[in-house]
């Protein structure tokens, strides 16, 4: 399937290159636990910052003392909190969402490291759904036994058109031949996108990666959790 690179947007790719977001998401590609990922879930959502004892019960005494991970959650805590408690709210959702980008980019690019790619649009030979040529910019495209498609939502809302285009990379890769995986990345549970899904009205499988499956993507394609059209 033919991607290309999208149009930058300054703002989001600030977000991107932020010093939290990026070093929350190299910490967890180099230690992959998911303690820490529930850990930078929950405060970047933190409107104040934690006191130190509410960042140790947070964090778990197994955690807080374990010789090899405790420096590293409590940095993770901190930057994460520190995401949460920016000063201004759109800096809040940038950074946030930035981060679940930014941490299925280096998962994915730990597994396919020279066939991974940010920011890409991708086209879309058959679109009954979105009527696009090309979609918008998906966070990330990734080429390997299958062709992967991200599209990352950091508060679990997909919108109705990041479905639409989704479905439509499924569609598109049928007609080519192509094996596909157009997939939804969120902070939140398979449950939630289930209720949601029902609304969407499917008519082509999409793939889903909640937080407790989001380690996955370093060494496997996201096959584990499919949502599919209902009969």
């Amino acid at each position: 399937m033919r991607h290309r690179p999208g149009k930058p947007n300054s703002r989001q790719e600030a977000a991107f290159g932020h010093d939290d977001v990026a070093t929350i998401a190299a910490l967890v590609v180099a230690n992959p636990d998911l303690r820490l990922v529930k850990l930078a879930e929950k405060l970047s959502l933190a409107r104040t910052p934690p006191s130190d004892s509410e960042v140790h019960g947070l964090i778990g005494n197994a955690l807080y003392f374990d010789a090899d991970l405790g420096d590293v959650a409590r940095d993770v805590a901190s930057r994460a909190a520190a995401i949460g408690s920016a000063p201004v709210g759109d800096d809040r959702v940038r950074r946030r969402g930035a981060l679940l980008e930014r941490l299925t980019d280096g998962l994915v690019r730990s597994r396919l490291p020279t066939t991974t790619f940010h920011e890409h649009e991708v086209e879309l030979k058959v679109n009954p759904r979105s009527r696009r040529q090309w979609t918008h910019s998906k966070e990330i495209v990734a080429e390997g036994d299958a062709f992967e498609v991200y599209e990352c939502k950091a508060n679990c809302l997909p919108d109705p058109g990041d479905v639409d285009e989704l479905s439509d990379v499924a569609s598109t890769a049928k007609a080519e031949g192509t094996e596909a995986l157009p997939t939804l990345v969120v902070f939140g549970s398979i449950e939630q996108l289930r209720r949601m899904s029902v609304a969407w009205r499917l008519t082509e499988t999409i793939y889903a990666v909640p937080t407790e499956a989001i380690l996955d993507l370093r060494l496997r394609p996201p096959k584990r959790f499919a949502l599919a059209p209902i009969a």
